[in-house]
Formats: structure tokens, sequence, C-alpha cells
């Protein structure tokens, strides 16, 4: 044995330090283990971005493969619609017939050359001309095809699922589409359609593409309708081509495509403008067995490493273990609380050092204990204090919380606020009575229910228990949600949180849905909504006094009211009308409680009087008319057209008529539409993009004139307009911030005016933005070539730069703008409106655009002669009327003058006079005029019950319902001037009935009875 070993192993013996080092080094070899181990994955990083690099190269140069190989196909259409022989096949049938077999020739050379040609249309809108395969117009969806094609537009590439056209075929096309050129132009409607199959221009193209052993690139396409195009045979590996199918199968497009599946790598490139992607798929596997070998290697030799080390430590720990077992039990003893017996070692090496610092340690103890007994006494001190901050925190935290046990009496710990929200000290009252103090039957069951959740052990049943008590109570006039938790020791913690504000926030919104849902019934039925309105004005001028004046059975009354207002409240509800329905069930509320008592005529007319119907059915006719316009109520019925029917009957008037005749005019003035209308869709487009921007904008609003034009004229100007309104908010206002520090208004403003003459229209749009930049709009032209570079136009002609093609002062384009195009799109059609633009601008205050056009103001329609009415023939049946109530319904001998008319002053009124407008288009009012001693006795005889005093507070309201009555029984005698007559409210004129009555025209009829004289007249009103 060499002399080296036993000084080492005396070394190791009674050295820890030594055998530290040995097993140190034991480490060091596992640590070089790992870091072998390290390296290997690292280089398998790079494997994995070399084959990630591979997929790139591939994928970018199979796109470039694939836009050449389109590019050409799109050259040879170009020359296919430029033949002489595709022109031949729409100048004539016969030369149709003639050239049809060299066109075939033609194509079937170009198909010999390209496999992957599918179909060659020739096709004028739905019509196909020319089919080169003879296959595609006898397919069953030849003519939803042929639609689907009429609307592609011209460039670009799209995309066609064979299915479509034959429900056998499998497969996708590719579908190119160009107009036919014939002397250099496109004859109009006509185009050529080139279909390609996509297997065979995934085989042609990339066939034998591969991404390593197992990657493949293929074509993928967009489905118009949805889905993903891909090719039926993909060259790769059985596994990589089900990964593939599988990450495929249910996209409904590209972007859908996950970046990995499975055992494969995906990438994609999008051809630009085209439904297109090319996909690069790799395999893992590619760099899984040179990363699986490096592993298997590396961990070999880490293996061999940690294997001797684990040797080297077991043989080694047994001489470690021994004192430490020793100093383990004397730290047992100290564990046990032993701080007595000293901690002794007979080993001189750092073991034993460590046993003096353990005992040195158990001294330390020993003294600690007796410090930790007096900071124990201290803690507990302290934490009381934090029990009463605690308490003082829930006292403060605005919720109710409060326990009880078993008896369910609330116990003394609970919050302040529980005092406010029962308005009492709680503790020791029973829980029940506090939370239902007025409902004996909601008492009993709270009660019960608590005693069962808080005795039950289960916790699924006392949940279930839990869940049947009431999650909000009413206290205090203030809604508390309930929140019911179990404590220990059988007690229950409740915790009430005030939510009245909520609550109101609930309600609240769910009378903005009703108020919604009233305007969408209100646009959707507008016909049959103003027919009920009308109805119910009816009921409320005519039936409702006609009942309550002649029907003194208040049994009858009651039912037939109850009728009545039951339709009323059931046709308003279903049109979601939200005020009135629920004043009418208000209404039908208190006449149920006169239908239970022994109740009189008076006592149901009290009740009509102080319902509150008028103003509840006001406050939603004022919402009609703020949301969709005063002229909603008018009571006109609206018929819809179709667009066919109405331009044929234009071409019919035109043939029989004349283009330039004044009926032709009128009847294409039949589709004219405000021009608000066609503007304002831009304003909301206006408000989202400023909304995305985060800029405030006042919302906006049409100002001046609505002339009426043609949208069949006007319509592709004013859609142009969304340029104008998208480059105001992307390029003129600014952010609230920026407005703050040039001391504006957070929120910007855009103002559309419309000025209307006899011969033009003038539509100004103005912002109060940062303004056009004139040396911008120049650096921005002379970039372009648009201007010299020693060029120095004046402001005019710099902001009309902006009107160019293709001049933006945007560095670089975006989802909004930069291209250039908008402005330039809008002034083309002015111009080709014949209108002009002028542009002002200043900076920092904003810039107006001010669109000058030519217009035709629309012809009126000749006024009908509507008769006016003959004042004495209507004066007449007024008396006749007012005679037949006063002595048939009030029992008053009356005798009319028989003179006839006289002209009406305002002198001759006695001393109470109401009147009665009516509308329809009779501007025309009609009253009666009374002496006080005559109006009382109208009133006494009128309300049989009351008394003196009473008639006399209700002399004028009766004075003025009994000319209501007598006007209404008038109107039948009108239907000659008016079909239906519109009443207005009753009018009890004062000192400016002078006003009314001194004008032309104005006539009247005296007549008297026993307790006075009276007057009836009929009264012109102001158109």
């Amino acid at each position: 044995m060499p002399p080296s070993i036993p000084a080492l192993r005396a070394r190791l013996r009674h050295s820890i330090r030594a055998r530290l080092i040995a097993m140190t080094c034991l480490i060091v070899v596992g640590v070089i283990t790992s870091l072998t181990l390290v390296i290997a994955l690292a280089a398998a990083g790079m494997l994995r971005q070399g084959a990630e690099r591979h997929l790139a190269q591939n994928l970018e140069q199979s796109a470039a493969l694939m836009s050449n190989f389109l590019a050409v196909r799109e050259s040879n259409l170009n020359l296919w619609a430029a033949n002489p022989l595709s022109e031949a096949m729409f100048s004539d049938p016969a030369l149709a017939a003639v050239f049809s077999p060299s066109l075939g020739n033609y194509f079937a050379s170009a198909r010999a050359r390209e496999p992957w040609i599918s179909h060659i249309l020739l096709m004028r809108g739905e019509q196909v001309v020319y089919d080169d395969s003879g296959a595609f117009q006898t397919a069953p969806g030849a003519a939803a095809v042929s639609r689907w094609l009429k609307t592609l537009p011209y460039g670009g590439v799209a995309v066609l699922d064979l299915k479509r056209l034959n429900g056998r075929s499998a497969g996708q096309a590719l579908v190119l589409k160009r107009p036919l050129i014939k002397e250099g132009a496109a004859l109009k409607g006509a185009f050529i359609a080139l279909l390609l199959d996509l297997n065979q221009v995934q085989a042609a193209l990339f066939q034998h593409t591969l991404i390593g052993d197992h990657g493949f690139v293929a074509v993928a396409a967009e489905l118009p309708g949805g889905g993903v195009a891909l090719p039926a045979r993909i060259e790769a590996g059985a596994e990589s081509q089900t990964d593939f199918r599988d990450a495929t199968r249910r996209l409904s497009r590209l972007a859908d495509l996950p970046p990995q599946f499975g055992s494969l790598v995906i990438r994609q490139r999008v051809l630009p403008h085209s439904p297109i992607a090319i996909v690069g798929v790799a395999s893992r596997n590619d760099i899984s067995e040179p990363i699986a070998r490096l592993i298997l290697y590396s961990g070999a030799c880490g293996l061999l490493a940690l294997l001797a080390g684990a040797f080297c430590a077991i043989v080694y720990s047994e001489r470690l273990t021994q004192p430490i077992l020793e100093l383990a039990q004397a730290a047992r003893a100290l564990k046990l609380g032993n701080l007595t017996d000293p901690i002794r070692c007979a080993s001189e090496d750092e073991i034993g050092q460590l046993a003096q610092s353990l005992e040195t340690t158990r001294q330390a103890l020993a003294g600690l204990v007796a410090d930790l007994e007096r900071r124990v006494s201290q803690r507990t001190w302290d934490l009381s204090q934090k029990t009463e901050e605690v308490a003082q925190l829930l006292d403060n935290s605005g919720q109710g919380f409060l326990s009880c046990g078993a008896n369910l009496l609330v116990n003394t710990g609970y919050s302040r606020e529980c005092a406010r929200i029962f308005g009492q000290e709680i503790q020791g009252r029973p829980l029940p009575e506090l939370l239902a103090p007025s409902q004996a039957k909601q008492r009993e069951f709270i009660a019960k229910t608590l005693r069962l959740a808080i005795a039950s052990d289960d916790e699924l049943r006392r949940d279930a228990y839990l869940s049947l008590l009431p999650a909000e109570y009413l206290l205090s006039e203030r809604s508390h949600r309930a929140e019911y938790r179990p404590l220990s020791q059988g007690r229950m913690m409740l915790v009430l949180t005030d939510i009245s504000a909520q609550k109101k926030l609930q309600a609240r919104l769910a009378g903005e849905r009703q108020w919604l849902a009233f305007i969408v019934n209100a646009l959707e039925n507008r016909d049959e909504l103003l027919e009920i309105l009308r109805d119910f004005d009816d009921f409320r001028r005519r039936s409702l006094p006609d009942l309550l004046s002649f029907q003194q059975d208040a049994s009858i009354l009651l039912a037939e009211l109850f009728r009545r207002i039951h339709t009323f409240k059931g046709l308003f509800a279903q049109a979601s009308l939200p005020m009135l329905p629920r004043a009418l069930h208000a209404l039908e509320d208190r006449l149920s409680e006169l239908r239970e008592g022994d109740a009189g005529v008076n006592d149901i007319k009290r009740i009509l009087a102080e319902a509150e119907l008028g103003p509840s059915l006001e406050a939603d006719l004022a919402v009609l008319r703020e949301k969709l316009g005063a002229d909603y109520l008018q009571y006109q019925r609206q018929l819809r057209v179709p667009v066919s029917t109405l331009n044929a009957l234009t071409v019919e008037v035109e043939t029989r008529c004349g283009t330039t005749s004044r009926l032709a005019a009128l009847v294409r003035q039949l589709r004219y539409e405000p021009l608000r209308r066609l503007i304002e869709p831009h304003f909301k487009a206006a408000q989202q993009l400023a909304l995305r921007q985060g800029k405030l904008l006042v919302p906006l609003r049409c100002k001046g004139d609505d002339p009426l034009v043609d949208p069949v004229r006007y319509g592709a100007f004013c859609k142009t307009l969304i340029h104008v309104f998208r480059n105001a908010v992307d390029h003129g206002i600014e952010d609230p911030d920026t407005r703050l520090l040039a001391d504006k208004s957070e929120a910007a403003a855009i103002e559309c005016r419309i000025e209307a003459a006899a011969c033009k229209l003038v539509l100004s749009i103005e912002d109060d933005g940062r303004g056009i930049d004139p040396a911008a709009v120049r650096a921005a032209a002379r970039a372009r070539g648009l201007l010299a570079a020693d060029a120095e136009p004046d402001e005019a002609e710099t902001l009309r730069l902006v009107l160019a093609d293709g001049l933006s002062t945007h560095a670089s384009p975006d989802a909004l703008s930069g291209r250039g195009v908008g402005l330039s799109a809008c002034y083309q059609e002015l111009l080709r409106l014949g209108g002009e633009l002028h542009i002002a601008s200043a900076i920092g205050r904003g810039a107006r655009l001010t669109f000058s056009l030519p217009y035709e103001p629309p012809l009126k329609l000749a006024a009908e002669a509507a008769p006016l009415p003959e004042n004495a023939p209507l004066l007449d049946a007024l008396a006749q009327v007012a005679t037949d109530f006063c002595q048939r319904h009030l029992g008053l001998d009356v005798a009319m003058d028989q003179t006839g008319g006289l002209p009406l002053a305002a002198s001759d009124l006695l001393d109470f006079t109401a009147l009665v407008p009516l509308g329809s288009g009779l501007n025309l009012a009609m009253g009666i005029s009374l002496e006080r001693p005559l109006l009382r006795e109208m009133t006494r005889r009128f309300e049989p019950d009351c008394g003196d005093a009473e008639i006399a507070q209700l002399a004028d309201s009766v004075g003025a319902e009994i000319a209501n009555i007598i006007v209404g029984r008038t109107t039948p005698y009108l239907t000659h001037l008016a079909h239906r007559v519109a009443m207005g409210t009753p009018e009890v004129l004062g000192l400016d009935a002078s006003r009314l009555l001194d004008r032309a025209g104005g006539m009247g009829r005296r007549g008297r009875a026993d307790a006075g004289r009276f007057l009836v007249f009929c009264l012109p009103l102001p158109a």
C-alpha cells in the first residue's frame, strides 16, 4: 500500500473539512457532466434554428414561385381577353359559330401546355358565351357559379369550391377574371374567367419541394363561404400528412392555422391581395433524431459520473454520521425543553467545534425563554388592541356584520352599520324580527330555516337551507343584500350590504331598455301605433265624455270603462309604451276599488279627473318626437313601393307623356330622399373612428336646409364624403390633451351645413382641428413629383394640391389613410356632377370644405283647392246640436235667434267663452259663450249631486266640457270637408279674446234660456 493512503485516511478521519473536500470533488464531476449535457442541448437548439431558417427559405421561395405562376396566368389571361377570336365570340352569333373551333384549338394548345387549367369561360353577365371544356354549362350548379363569377371584381384571385358546380366533384379551383377587350376598351359586361385546378397547381409547383425528410410545401386558400381549401394529395410522410390534415380539418380561415400541431411546425405566407397562402410544414422528427443521440451520449456520461459520486458518498458518509447522530440527540433534548443538561462531544474536529457552538446556543436559549415569556404577555396585550382596531374597521366598512347562535338572538359583536340599518341597537334581539318586522309568515320561515341550517352538520344540506333564505331585504326603505356564512360552535354570521344605488341603476337600465324597445316597435309598426293613438284620442275626446254625460247607471258605466281601458292598456303595452300602460293600470286599480263599494257616477268622474293619463301619454310621445322627429306623429299612412315597380311606372309615364312632361318629373321625384339622410350614415362612422383613436367628438348634426335630391344622381358623391369625415377625424382633430394645451375644448366638433337655392346646392363640412399644413402639402407634392422643386404656389393653390391622386401627408399608409385616394375620389365625383370645391384652412383652427353642386328643386304639387267651409251651414248645424243637447240632456228650454248668423266681434262675447279648434286642414274653431247664471244652471244640471260651492268651482271646467261635447257632436256634419276631423283641446278665452275674434270671417248665432243668454260661433283660424 503506498504510504500516502494511510496519511489520507488519517486526514479524512480527523478532519470534516477533508471529507467535505472529497465529496466536493465528486460533486464537481457531476457538474462537469451536467455542463456536457447543457452543451448538447445548446447544439440541439442550433439545429432547431437551422431547421427554422430552412423552412423560412423554402416558404419564401415557394411564395415567389406561386406569385410568378399567378402573374404568368394573369398575363396569359390578358392576352386571351384581347385575342380577336375572343372578341368575335361576342360580336355576332354567326361569327361565334365560325370562330368557335379556332378558339377551341387555341385554348387546347394552352391546355396541353398547362394541365392545371380546369375551365376557360367567356361570359356576358351570367350567360356563358363559350366554354372550352363543354362541361361547365351542363353542371348542376352552373347558374349559381355564373352569378358568383359575375359579382367577382376584375383583378386578383378568388377561390371556388368545385362542389358548388357539381356536388360530386371534389377539390377547389383558383379563379382569375379579366374584362374582354375590344379596340383597346373593355366590352361592357363581357369577361373571360380562368379556373385552375388547385390539386394540379400543387402537383406541378410543389410536388418535389420537400423540407427535410418529412416536411412539405402546400397551397392553401380561404373559401368565400368560410373554410380553408387544401390540395387533395400532398407528397409527404404518412405521419406528417395525418397531422396536417388534423390541424386544418375545422379551420374557418387561414389566420386560425396553428403555428405548431403534433409533430409539425407550420408557417404560412399569404400572397398579397389574394385569399391564397403558401404553407410550409416541417417535422420535428427531422431534428429530434440527432438531438436524441446527443442527449443519449451526454446522459450516459453524466450517469457514469453520478454513479461514481454516489458510491463514494456512501463509503464516506458512515464516517460523518456518528458524531452528527450525537449532536442530533442533543438537539432533540433541546426540542423537548431540556435547557439544563450540558452538551458534550469528545471529537476535536469541526463537529466538536459545532458541539461547543450548540452548547453556547443552549445557554442562550435558556435566556431567550425567559425573555419570550415576557414578550408573550406584551403580544397578548397588542392582540387585544388589534382586535379593537378590526372592530373599528368593520364599523366603518359600510356593511352590517352580525352573528347569532341557535337561539337566533343577535350576539354582542356586531358592526356599527347594523344600528343604522335597523334604526336601533340590536344586541339580544331576535334576528327574524329584525329582518321581517311586519311580515309574520316571512319571520316564521326565516327562523325555521336558520335553525335548520345552524343545526345541520352536513355541508351540502346546510348550503341548501341557506339558499332558501331571502337574498335581499328591504330595511328602512333601502335594499340590502344578505350573505349567510356559517361559523364554528353553532353560530351563523349575516353580512348586510346596502345595494340601493345598484337597484336604482338596474331600474334605470331596465327603463332605458324599455324606451329602446318602444322606439324600435314604433319604427317597425308605425301605422298600427298611430291608429291606436287616434282611437285613444277619440275615446278621450268623444266616447268618454258621452259615456259620462248620458250613462247614469254606475255599474254599466264601470263595466264599459273597464273594457275600454283594459283594451287600450293591452294595446299600448304591446306597443311597448313605457308610461301610459302603467297609468292605465293604476286607473284600473282605482276603478276596481269602486266596484267593491257603492260608488256613484260622480265618484267615477272624480277618479277619471285625477288620473294622470295626459302627462303619461305626452311623456311617451315626447320621446318619439325627440328620437324620430315631429313628422313621425303626422297621421298619414306610408306605403312602400318596390324600386322595380317605381322604375316601371316611370318608364310607363315617360312613354305615354314624354320624358320632359311634368307628370314624368313628378313620378321621378317619388324616389327623392332628403340629402341629410344620404350623409348622416357617415356621422356614426366618424364617431366610431374617433372613439378608436381616443379622441372626443361632439355628436354630429346636419344644419341648415334639408332639400330633397335624387339618390341616383347624388348617391355616389354622398358615399365618397366618407373620406372627408375620416380625414377630418384622422388628420384634422386632435386628442383631448393636445386640444387642452391649445386652449380648446376637449371634444372636437365637425359641422355639416346644407344650403339649398334655386339652382345651386351648397354643402360645407368644417372641423375645429389643427387645419391643413401648407408646408407639409408642398413637401408631399414635391416628393410625388406633382410640384417643381423651385415652385412656390400661393395658399389657395397649395390647398388644392390635396385633391391630387396619390398625394398624402402621411409618412406611410395605414388602415385608415395615407394613400392619397379619398379626397381625389370625392373630387372626381363632384366634377362628374358639374360642381365646384372651395378649401379654406387656418393652422390651429381647423379646415372647411365647401362643395357647390348644381341643383334643381323638385316640382311642387299643385295645391288642391280645399273647399273653404261656408260658415252659415256650419253655424246652423252647431246651433241645432247645442239646442238638442240642452233640451234632451240638460232639460233646458232654449230658443235660437232665427235671424241667421251675424258677424262676430270680441264685444259680442258673454261672461264665459270656450272654443275647440278643429284640425285636419279645416283651420276652424267652434265654441259657445254663456252668461254666468246660465253657466251655473247648466253646471247644476250636468252635476246634479254637487252643492252650490262645488258648482261655483266646477263651472268653468263643466262649461269647457259642454263646449267639447257640442263641438264633438257637430263634427259628423263636417265629413264633407275632411274624412276624419281632429279636435283640439277646449280653450277658455280670457282677456286676449280680441286677438282671435277680431278677424274677418267669424260668425255667431244668439240664443236664450230662462237663466240667461248664450252664443254659438264659428271662427276661422290662421293656417
